[in-house]
């Protein structure tokens, strides 16, 4: 996706302030930005282009972007893999309070337990005492050393401060002897004590014992979860070894001594004693899950308690956590003995088989422990996780895939037991305590991934949709409006005071900045947090992180919906289509929940989008300015960079807004810190190559682009710049080759061709297979479309078809190609291109029926006619059809039009590469919200002086100004008034002022928005509108797919079909041309056949066909299309009037090659070409490599165009040609353009290449009197034919234009044999005359020129306002619309009157 915006100062300040205060001042991290993932799975992947997700989980990326410069939506999770496997199974173990407080079965026999003897139990637990500080401290001794030596210290010094000296001394022997009497009886005991540290050991208890018997008194009082983190963190931080509790009658609360001298428990062991010695063991298990003595411990209270629930719980965990998993088994089936229906057990039970790679047998008990009590999450995450998870394969079997339905059906059951009867809005079941609605929350949330994964995108939508309304307690559309009253819409406040329920179509769009946008919430919902959440702390946390994760893939969802990519998500959009309104406040509440850097990175994608005429339509918080979309994305990219300075997809999509507001030097810094910061991030990598190519260094941007395709392989973008820039510097490794062109191999060997039309090797093979795919995958775009309803009730084919039908046979016509759409079994066809070309084909004919409503079928009047200005009457007769607000932008091709030039692409190929972006330019002009409803009104009759409009961007220093600098002041006044509209500002270069001073009328439109643009050319009442860029840099074409003007042509910018209904015309002539590859002649070719998507005059684009190339009518020049400037701009002064020229000139080009090669030999034939090195590829390389042996006094000069491409021919030349060839290919540097121009006459042959002809270059060479040889190589390629057109303009084009490479070669070589110099001394100085073939060519193209068509520029500017008047009067007659008259050739032949 491509960033909308141009050059905002203020933006780029904004940004220039915040680099310069971040390189002052160290970036601050937040204390913790990582999102909690909810514990069924992680969000899923979109099968678009575009993803959005939040931190956390996979790097996979990639955003809409134009195949130039590539955007980045922060990663998002795959959806391919909808449910990921937890990294371990949940297993449950419950506290005793945590067991009573959900309802769990009794504990049993605690007579029992009672039953042993109080004394034996005493005796038990002293002893255990005893072993758990001695296994601590020697576990953790090496760790601790030095902490647990603090904390002796300061037990003994409290404990000095208690007890008298007297009665400490009797204590410890009192302890020590008994210590002796119970290490006789425990044998096993006895074994792990040390005589030495006996008494050590007795002191470090009794000390903790007073230190916190009052610390666990109150943590017993709090909840469980909350205890064992506090717990937990305490002892991590300290490393000190968690206290063993005691009973609380310890100590004498008076004298603070023992009672009974060294009797430190109490006569009687009761539950509450238990629950702490049990709540104990849960700390230890959070901080130490493999401490031995935790193991003893449990074991101790298993005797004491054999059927004590909670405790054989925790055992299992134990020898689960010890991979002991037969006796994790034993102990939760010993629980299951107790209590058959214990759920924690069976859903333990079940991890523990999963561990053990029994994962039927797993399920069988999650499912039982489901079906018992839904509501326990643990078993519901677990079965649900193992039916979403690609099994282990069985032997000689396959892996089974994940079982998504069976997943669902586990989802719907929970969900029936929460909510039997279904309801609008879901609320908060009244049984689920508040800190379980984020897991209920979850369980919508892993119901939604599943539908995605199954294809129901609505269901998806909805279960999403419904895990926000549990905690928001409204709908999505209540919350969208909610928010638009918070930031005071009066739209919404007016409708909330008549009580009138909020409308997706009404619903305001809200554009908040950063600050704001994190403060959002709070200002919706005050500072309690989620209106259902009751504002608990802990709960809301967790509550906050699942609310924000919903929000994030419900948003990506949106945008996946309003840029569908998949029939699933076209159905969605057509049922229910989001709006911009709707998806903002979704991001804009998750910042605000959980402040993302990646949250900030989407917002600035979507907010770089937004055109001026929706911000000025949008609501913003009380006393914000103004702002641009561009320095919304700005501020947004800037704020995620506060949180996370290292955030690789920021920096890109900085990066690229950098770039698309011309600031090339800025994005590539910021696109160097992406990659930075992760070297193997494939888009920022692309990016940084196609902005150091665009700087000039096409050879550097080689490195960034491989290193992208090694990163990801199948990555399009990179291939095919890598591509592009490989070609530039002619670096043919691994070039491979199509069909019957030669091939290069990864070694750089050359293979001659194979003749094989179906061969696809290399790199040019991967880009032609990708075009392939691209073009085949965007057939389908607008499948259904038709059949969609309208808003008159009937189907919008219906609807077009009544709107386009005045009589019934008109009717029965367009009801046939509607069939063909509706009905036909054919399942590739592109029905939204049809429907556009209809939009506008129809936007055409009411602009004729207008005019000629209006004025008649009058060609020009000798007096002024008013214009049509509103408010109009009866102007609902001219209402343009709508594009439907389902049908979404279409995909378009990553190879641009551009780059068809050089490929090996078929006439289909070509022709759909341009149509398809022809439909993506037409959809967003014809869906703008500027546009008026109606058709723009036609201008009045020429009175009598016919208005051409030209838009450019390169009245500049640039070619096409070389070119036509003077073809705007040689029109004739007197008949066409003339206006140029530059859309670039002015380089100041004598091209530019040349073309300001002689236009008559120059307007500088280059900050105008394309709206301001068209409503002037519809005010200036341009008859004939001049696209002059095509699809070139800095073209905009909108303003031609907004139809401004009645006749609208292309010409120069771009040799090539654009493929739109925006354009009628392309100004070319035959050669260049063929009328056999245009639509319209092949059309009048074929018998009449309303089945299909043919409309009259115009075959589809989609057909599948190679029959045509070209979609538009053409304006045949006579001689050529191709104008010039060189009899005026280049032409040099005459010093003696009387001179013999053609003399002079020979002397000219003897002294002037002596200067620029001072060391070649007098009879050196000199080969040239001065193409950029971009249009040569192997097989032109090597046939002028086969020219060079067969001539071997000849040399090949050619322009180091860029330098980077001298080094590679060089090693080309020596590996296929040898040395002695290879020294005899020559470089020179580029030459400023009168330079160049001038020197071209010390070539003797200039050599075309045949892929890409030269096109300025070879009027160029051709005004020095320099013969080329060019080859139109291809007739669907317009670039390949320009040679041969100019050639044959200059009266001698048979003997310069050739059929093959075989009389290509044969004619450079008998033209530079038959070369020969004669050499005679005159008045003492030596003159130089050639002979033969070659030099009597070059002669007459020099003593001709003057006097040539092709340099008579004032002669071509007559023949072509010629086509212009017979181009408005074919509009005025109706002869343009074949469907209303038919005449013998759709194209306009202009005829030169002398030639007549």
């Amino acid at each position: 996706m491509q960033h909308i915006s141009q050059d905002d100062p203020a933006a780029f300040a904004y940004f220039q302030n915040e680099l310069m205060t971040h390189l002052n001042t160290p970036w601050q991290h937040s204390m913790d930005q990582r999102v909690m993932y909810p514990s069924i799975m992680v969000p899923p992947q979109s099968p678009t282009l575009a993803s959005y997700y939040f931190e956390g989980s996979s790097s996979w990326v990639s955003q809409y972007y134009d195949p130039k410069r590539r955007l980045v939506a922060s990663p998002h999770p795959e959806f391919h893999k909808p449910i990921v496997q937890r990294p371990m199974e949940t297993y449950s173990r419950l506290a005793v309070r945590q067991a009573q407080g959900q309802g769990q079965t009794q504990v049993l026999g605690q007579d029992q337990g009672q039953a042993l003897g109080q004394a034996q139990v005493l005796n038990q637990v002293q002893v255990l005492n005893q072993v758990q500080v001695l296994g601590q401290a020697q576990a953790q001794a090496q760790v601790q050393a030095q902490v647990q030596a603090q904390v002796q210290a300061q037990a003994q010094a409290q404990l000095q401060a208690q007890l008298q000296a007297q009665a400490q001394a009797q204590a410890r022997a009192q302890l020590q002897a008994q210590l002796q009497a119970q290490l006789q009886a425990q044998a096993q005991a006895q074994a792990q004590v040390q005589a030495q540290v006996q008494v050590h050991a007795q002191q470090h208890a009794q000390q903790h014992a007073q230190q916190h018997a009052h610390a666990h008194a109150h943590a017993h009082q709090q909840q469980q979860q909350q205890q064992q983190v506090q717990l937990s963190r305490r002892n991590t931080q300290t490393n000190q070894t968690i206290p063993l509790p005691l009973p609380f009658t310890m100590i004498n609360s008076t004298t603070g001594s023992h009672q009974n001298g060294a009797q430190a428990y109490p006569s009687e062991i009761t539950e509450e004693w238990r629950e702490n010695m049990l709540q104990y063991c849960h700390t230890l298990y959070n901080s130490s899950p493999q401490d031995p003595s935790l193991l003893t411990l449990l074991h101790t209270l298993h005797q004491a308690y054999p059927t004590h629930l909670p405790t054989l719980l925790l055992l299992a965990c134990m020898y689960y956590t010890f991979k002991d998993y037969h006796s994790s088994l034993r102990y939760n089936h010993l629980i299951l003995k107790y209590d058959a229906n214990y759920v924690e057990a069976m859903s333990n039970i079940g991890t523990t088989l999963r561990s053990m790679g029994r994962t039927s047998d797993a399920e069988r008990w999650w499912y039982q422990a489901v079906k018992l009590r839904p509501a326990y999450w643990d078993a519901v995450e677990n079965l649900v996780g193992v039916l979403c998870s690609t099994l282990p394969a069985l032997e000689n079997k396959e892996k089974p895939g994940p079982r998504y339905q069976e997943a669902l059906v586990v989802c719907d059951f929970v969900e029936h037991y929460f909510f039997p009867t279904p309801t609008d809005i879901l609320l908060k079941p009244r049984h689920l305590p508040v800190h379980q609605i984020p897991r209920l929350q979850n369980l919508f949330y892993a119901k939604g991934n599943l539908k995605y994964a199954l294809g129901d995108v609505i269901g998806a939508r909805r279960d999403y949709e419904k895990g926000l309304e549990l905690v928001f307690g409204m709908n999505l559309l209540g919350l969208a409006n909610h928010i638009a009253i918070a930031c005071g819409s009066t739209q919404a406040l007016e409708a909330k005071r008549y009580n009138k329920l909020p409308n997706i179509n009404t619903l305001p769009l809200i554009l908040l900045q950063p600050d704001q946008a994190t403060r959002i919430f709070s200002l919706a919902f005050g500072a309690n947090g989620l209106p259902e959440m009751g504002g608990g702390q802990d709960s809301s946390v967790h509550a906050h992180q699942t609310t924000s994760t919903l929000l994030l893939t419900l948003a990506k969802l949106f945008q996946d919906i309003m840029n569908p990519s998949s029939p699933a998500l076209m159905a969605a959009a057509e049922t229910q289509a989001p709006t911009l309104s709707l998806l903002l406040p979704l991001y804009y509440l998750s910042l605000a929940l959980h402040p993302s850097p990646s949250t900030a990175n989407n917002l600035g994608i979507i907010l770089s989008n937004i055109s001026g005429v929706l911000v000025t339509q949008s609501v913003m918080l009380s006393g914000a300015q103004p702002i641009t979309g561009t320095m919304l994305a700005m501020q947004y990219y800037m704020y995620g960079l506060q949180l996370d300075p290292r955030h690789p997809h920021l920096y890109t999509n900085l990066g690229s807004l950098l770039k698309d507001m011309g600031h090339l030097n800025e994005a590539v810094s910021m696109y160097e810190k992406a990659v930075e910061y992760n070297p193997r991030f494939d888009v920022a990598l692309a990016n940084l190559g196609n902005a150091i190519k665009d700087m000039g260094r096409v050879q550097d941007s080689v490195q960034w682009y491989r290193r992208a395709v090694e990163v990801n392989p199948n990555f399009v973008d990179a291939i095919c710049g890598l591509v592009n820039s490989l070609g530039g510097v002619c670096d043919w490794r691994g070039r491979g080759g199509v069909g019957n062109e030669a091939t290069v191999d990864t070694f750089g060997n050359y293979f001659a061709s194979t003749h094989n039309p179906q061969a696809r090797t290399g790199w040019i093979g991967r880009v032609v297979e990708i075009v392939e795919k691209q073009l085949e995958e965007g057939a389908v775009w607008g499948k259904g479309i038709l059949r969609q309803r309208g808003l008159k009730g009937k189907t919008i084919g219906e609807e077009l078809t009544e709107c386009l039908s005045s009589t019934q046979s008109s009717l029965n016509v367009w009801e046939a190609r509607l069939l063909f759409f509706t009905q036909s079994s054919q399942s590739k066809k592109n029905e939204g291109g049809w429907l556009i070309r209809v939009i506008e084909r129809t936007m055409r004919r009411m602009q004729y029926h207008w005019y000629t409503d209006v004025y008649g079928m009058v060609l020009q009047t000798q007096t002024p006619v008013g214009s049509i200005t509103g408010p109009f009457s009866g102007v609902q007769k001219y209402t343009r059809p709508r594009i439907p607000s389902c049908l979404q932008a279409p995909p378009v091709p990553t190879v641009l039009p551009f780059h068809t030039f050089t490929y090996p692409l078929s006439a289909r190929q070509v022709r759909l590469i341009s149509h398809r972006n022809a439909l993506r330019i037409s959809h967003g002009v014809l869906s703008s919200t500027w546009l008026p409803d109606h058709v723009y009104p036609p201008p009045p009759p020429p009175s009598p002086r016919l208005k051409i409009g030209y838009v450019s961007s390169d009245f500049n220093n640039h070619p096409l100004a070389h070119l036509m600098q003077s073809v705007f002041g040689f029109h004739n006044t007197l008949q066409y008034e003339i206006i140029c509209y530059a859309t670039t500002p002015s380089d100041n270069s004598p091209y530019r002022q040349k073309i300001e001073q002689e236009s008559e009328h120059f307007l500088n439109v280059s900050s105008w928005s394309n709206q301001q643009i068209v409503e002037r050319i519809v005010a200036d009442g341009i008859h004939v509108l001049v696209n002059l860029n095509g699809y070139t840099k800095g073209a905009r074409n909108e303003i031609f797919a907004a139809r401004p003007s009645p006749v609208q042509c292309s010409f120069m910018g771009f040799a090539g079909t654009l493929g739109g209904g925006w354009c009628d015309w392309i100004i070319a002539d035959p050669i260049v041309c063929p009328p056999e590859m245009v639509s319209c002649e092949v059309w009048r070719s074929r018998p009449i056949d309303h089945n299909n998507g043919n409309l009259e005059g115009d075959i589809d684009p989609e057909e599948d066909t190679e029959d045509f190339v070209y979609t538009e009518k053409f304006i045949y020049m006579p001689h050529s299309y191709f104008v010039n400037d060189h009899k005026q701009g280049f032409r040099e002064p005459i010093t003696h009037p009387t001179y013999d020229a053609w003399a002079h000139e020979e002397e000219q080009r003897w002294s002037m090659r002596r200067q620029v090669f001072p060391s070649l030999p007098d009879d050196t034939v000199i080969f040239a070409n001065f193409n950029q090195l971009y249009k040569l590829e192997p097989s032109t390389f090597h046939l002028w490599l086969r020219i060079l042996k067969r001539v071997p006094n000849a040399v090949l000069w050619l322009l180091r165009f860029p330098p980077a491409g001298e080094q590679h021919l060089i090693q080309w030349a020596t590996d296929w040609a040898g040395l002695q060839v290879a020294r005899r290919v020559l470089f020179t540097d580029v030459a400023p353009k009168h330079i160049h121009i001038h020197r071209g006459r010390i070539a003797d042959i200039f050599l075309d290449t045949p892929e890409c002809n030269a096109h300025t270059t070879a009027a160029d060479i051709l005004w020095s009197g320099t013969p080329i040889i060019t080859f139109p190589k291809h007739g669907h390629k317009m670039c390949s034919r320009v040679g041969a057109s100019i050639a044959m303009a200059t009266g001698f084009g048979d003997e310069m234009v050739v059929s093959s490479e075989e009389q290509y070669e044969a004619r450079a070589v008998t033209l530079a044999q038959t070369l020969t110099y004669t050499y005679t001394s005159v008045q003492g100085e030596v003159q130089r005359r050639g002979h033969g073939p070659l030099m009597q060519l070059r002669k007459r193209l020099f003593e001709t020129r003057e006097e040539s068509r092709l340099f008579d520029t004032q002669r071509w500017t007559r023949n072509l306002e010629q086509g212009y008047m017979e181009a408005w009067r074919r509009w005025i007659t109706g002869k343009e619309f074949e469907d209303l008259t038919c005449i013998h050739s759709g194209c306009i032949w202009v005829v030169d009157p002398d030639d007549a």
